[in-house]
């Protein structure tokens, strides 16, 4: 009832918007690879509600979901040229041109509060100038970031240790993952996330790293019924909104000043939404005596954590980044790793 109530609820917003469309002044081009069901979808749907809310409707959107305009690897390129005014960017798709802003899927730890793990990207924006002025040579401003639920290890067969990934093939999508999937003795297996029931039912996987709106929207559990849920271990990387820089100065100063309000609005709304979400998901998978959900302990996370993996992955990308032009590369990204260990002692400290 509540699912059906929230597709009504959404198709309200979906047709106000279209008629809001037709009154605007500005009327800007929305793609995004998200589906408006999804986690990342309704997120998205949110900031763009709230921008043609707080301009009383001068500024609305025609938006284009589920790769209909752009694919992953197009977005950057289409809001460059302005062929969309405003995209979905997600780093990992520009390991080359986002370079530095892919420093994040290094990352194996980060705050389990979403407002905290927000705060830290910011703060991350503040120390680093640099990852925004990476993304404003590609004749776009970042107007908003969100993130995604935490990472879940579905499997055919119990995990509770980092031991038993060995001999598993395991299906991850950043590169660094991959890295170390290898190192613990699993075979590191990449492919798009719609082939991966298919793979556990011919046994060409027998795990896989995905997030939790993710595992539940893929009905992964049906086909993999174990579940390994690290808290502490959120998609590190950031899904970005980004507009056209020339869009961006077509719009009037006023309009402009709004963009950031509408961008707080969001965030709010969608921190109390993506926190009942979670819960909601996790509480159903409790109740389903097909599932077998467990809940990763500090072992665990240590045993990540501290693979040799991490420092080696640390290392190439410091290399890669100084190859690439980027002189203080070891120090920018040592800049990042100081917010991440202030960002996880903070919340240790509020639990205390």
């Amino acid at each position: 009832m509540k699912h059906k109530l929230f597709i009504a609820a959404f198709s309200m917003l979906f047709l106000a918007g279209v008629a809001m469309a037709d009154a605007a002044k500005f009327n800007l081009n929305y793609g995004s690879t998200a589906t408006p069901n999804s986690l990342r979808g309704i997120a998205e749907e949110m900031f763009l509600k709230e921008i043609e809310t707080v301009s009383e409707g001068q500024i609305a959107f025609n938006r284009s979901w589920g790769g209909a305009l752009v694919n992953n690897q197009e977005v950057l390129q289409a809001v460059q040229d302005g062929v969309i005014d405003v995209g979905q960017v997600n780093p990992n798709f520009y390991p080359k041109q986002l370079l530095l802003n892919n420093a994040f899927s290094l990352i194996m730890q980060l705050p389990v509060d979403y407002n905290r793990r927000l705060k830290f990207f910011d703060d991350c924006f503040a120390a680093v100038p640099q990852l925004e002025q990476e993304i404003q040579k590609f004749n776009q401003k970042l107007v908003y970031n969100y993130n995604v639920t935490n990472y879940t290890f579905v499997s055919t067969s119990p995990i509770t240790k980092v031991e038993d990934l060995k001999g598993m093939k395991i299906r991850a999508a950043a590169r660094w993952l991959l890295s170390l999937l290898k190192e613990v003795g699993a075979t590191p297996v990449s492919m798009p996330l719609s082939d991966a029931p298919m793979a556990f039912q011919t046994n060409a996987l027998n795990a896989g790293m995905l997030s939790v709106d993710a595992t539940d929207m893929q009905g992964m559990l049906e086909v993999a019924p174990y579940a390994l849920v690290v808290n502490e271990f959120p998609v590190s990387t950031p899904y970005y909104m980004t507009m056209n820089s020339a869009t961006y100065a077509k719009l009037p100063k006023e309009l402009q000043d709004k963009i950031p309000v509408a961008a707080a609005n969001a965030r709010e709304k969608f921190s109390k939404f993506y926190n009942e979400k979670r819960q909601s998901i996790l509480e159903k998978w409790s109740k389903n005596p097909r599932y077998h959900v467990t809940v990763a302990g500090p072992e665990f996370i240590k045993g990540w954590t501290t693979l040799a993996g991490n420092k080696t992955n640390f290392e190439t990308w410091v290399k890669e980044a100084k190859d690439a032009g980027l002189a203080n590369s070891r120090e920018v990204l040592e800049g990042i790793y100081k917010v991440v260990n202030d960002s996880i002692a903070a919340e240790e400290s509020a639990k205390k």
